[in-house]
């Protein structure tokens, strides 16, 4: 079956099609499909108006169907443009463009735009922005904006990355260019070339540690919590007591440099 009449208002369920060609492309409007699997397609597949419960739809590469106004379940989207619809248990990858779309449980969580970015076991959310990136095991909101960037186990939060490599971070109120970080917890910092050259906050110091370090802090103040018989939750607070080490490391892991960052005199 190389050809799928068009379905309006109606129940389409069980149904395979996997042609190396189609005769012409479906155009599916205010219907129920279920179970149901579409490749090969193009620009020229509108879904509009439908909910679809395991449902795969696969188009050609860089040519993307159509989605929108549709309420998504447990479904499968490739290469295809995504908007104002609603996504739960759903994975979305080389998504065109989501625009005013929600999700849950999902590859994507409320983004704002996302266009030619790769994503793997990741949330986006919070108004946030990314083009031309690849994403794995991340987590991104606050509005952050990332471009030409490469993200590997990292938080990212209410920042921007444009042309930076990240792995194992913790980034949040940062503003980053042309820099290759891995192993760091960074806030309110902005980094060039992979240089610590001004901050982003009149009110928070710039810090810039080492994961290991940043977790062991954690757990000390945690104990300490414990033993006066409070409990404290959040980020650690943001006031720098005592100058400490920033440690820069490249891909590999590698030390590359280390800065001191002192408080300003007068802060606690």
């Amino acid at each position: 079956m190389s050809s799928v009449p068009k379905a309006r208002r109606s129940n389409v369920s069980g149904l395979t099609v996997t042609p190396d060609k189609w005769d012409y492309y479906p155009s599916i409007e205010r219907s129920d499909v279920k179970s149901c699997s579409f490749t090969n397609l193009s620009s020229s597949t509108h879904i509009r108006h439908s909910k679809l419960n395991d449902v795969h739809v696969l188009s050609e590469n860089g040519r993307g169907s159509y989605i929108e106004r549709c309420d998504l379940s447990r479904c499968t989207i490739s290469d295809s443009y995504i908007e104002r619809s609603r996504l739960r248990d759903s994975r979305a990858s080389h998504v065109g463009r989501m625009d005013r779309s929600t999700a849950s449980r999902s590859e994507f969580v409320g983004a704002q735009t996302v266009e030619r970015s790769s994503f793997q076991d990741s949330r986006v959310g919070g108004q946030t922005a990314v083009s031309r990136s690849e994403v794995k095991k991340c987590s991104l909101g606050g509005g952050c904006r990332v471009q030409d960037s490469v993200l590997d186990r990292v938080s990212l939060w209410d920042s921007t990355a444009d042309r930076v490599v990240l792995k194992n971070c913790d980034v949040k109120d940062c503003k980053m260019s042309k820099t290759n970080l891995s192993g760091m917890v960074l806030r309110y910092g902005i980094w060039n070339n992979g240089d610590l050259v001004g901050r982003t906050s009149r009110e928070h110091e710039v810090i810039a540690t080492s994961l290991e370090k940043w977790n062991a802090r954690e757990e000390r103040d945690a104990e300490a919590g414990e033993q006066e018989g409070q409990f404290n939750s959040g980020d650690p607070p943001h006031q720098a007591v005592n100058p400490f080490d920033a440690t820069y490391r490249d891909a590999e892991g590698n030390c590359a440099a280390v800065v001191h960052v002192t408080p300003c005199p007068g802060r606690r």
